[in-house]
């Protein structure tokens, strides 16, 4: 462990003479301070605070007062939406952040675009640079040995991306605490959303508070890292042109979650790009259910990492 450890350091001083822990640090910064900016320009007062919870109170009894003079053929939907509310209102359900829009979205976007830009940033060509400019052959002669080497490189993505997550998480709670007078801990987070002949199925719904949703949101998110990583590694382990490993890696994983946007396959469902978003497909409303998101990231991570291992230990590099 001392020599993966050691290992690890190196990789860390060359990711910095490069400034891509700078750059992996300075992206989703900027977009977490940008949405901050965004939902204090655009709160409605400075004293007044909109949050979802009085919104919901709000719809709720506009739609109690409409029931009796709807369409018989609309009570059924709409009786079903009045119980769906109810629901959030007595268990104070945290589905939004307060006056944002934009906010309430960026997690999402931040699993799906922003994370694997910036896996790729870190190791889009850790492997394909050091086997294109030598450094490979040279690192061999060492005692550290391939399995460790490969072992060193994906441990320090993930140890940088685990700490960038954290140092984001933090701003982001302060930054709900300054600009959006919320607690980030009060409230539930309802999952278990589903729909039975288009109606909410309101039985399956449950909550979990907060803070342990938080917990459980990092620990998510590291699964997707790692399946991230896992993959970028094995690209950047097949190419021997850097260019061209990270371009590969920026057309199969952006690639996919863009086409996703736009064309609705169910193929693409079993890509892992596409079951990045592991909290949202938790709290429900997603075509895959949760445990098949979680098999099929954690089957195609040991999947691509044991064919990026098995190329890295086998690989003649003198070529």
């Amino acid at each position: 462990m001392n020599l993966v450890r050691q290992g690890m350091i190196n990789e860390i001083y060359k990711l910095q003479g490069k400034r891509r822990i700078l750059i992996a640090m300075v992206l989703p910064t900027i977009l977490i301070l940008g949405s901050f900016v965004y939902m204090h320009v655009n709160r409605s007062s400075a004293d007044h605070v909109f949050h979802r919870e009085s919104q919901i109170r709000h719809e709720l009894e506009q739609d109690q007062t409409a029931y009796s003079s709807v369409e018989p053929s609309l009570r059924a939907s709409l009786h079903n939406q009045i119980q769906f509310m109810q629901y959030e209102v007595s268990n104070h359900v945290t589905q939004g952040l307060p006056n944002s829009p934009f906010l309430s979205n960026v997690s999402s976007f931040t699993i799906s675009i922003i994370w694997p830009l910036i896996v790729i940033i870190l190791g889009g060509d850790m492997i394909s640079a050091e086997v294109s400019d030598g450094t490979m052959k040279s690192m061999l002669l060492r005692p550290l040995g391939r399995s460790r080497i490969y072992l060193s490189k994906f441990l320090t993505i993930l140890l940088l991306c685990i700490s960038i997550e954290i140092f984001l998480d933090i701003l982001a709670y302060l930054g709900l605490v300054t600009f959006g007078h919320w607690n980030p801990f009060s409230g539930s987070v309802m999952l278990g959303y589903s729909l039975i002949g288009g109606l909410i199925n309101v039985t399956a719904l449950y909550t979990a508070p907060v803070w342990i949703m938080s917990i459980v949101a990092l620990l998510l998110t590291i699964i997707s890292m790692s399946s991230m990583i896992s993959l970028v590694l094995m690209i950047s382990t097949l190419l021997r042109n850097p260019a061209m490993a990270t371009a590969t890696s920026l057309l199969l994983i952006l690639g996919s979650s863009i086409l996703n946007l736009f064309v609705q396959l169910p193929l693409l469902n079993f890509l892992p790009m596409n079951n990045y978003d592991l909290v949202s497909i938790l709290q429900g409303g997603m075509p895959t259910t949760f445990s098949q998101a979680l098999f099929l990231l954690i089957a195609w991570t040991l999947g691509t990492g044991a064919i990026g291992y098995f190329y890295f230990t086998r690989r003649d590099f003198s070529l």
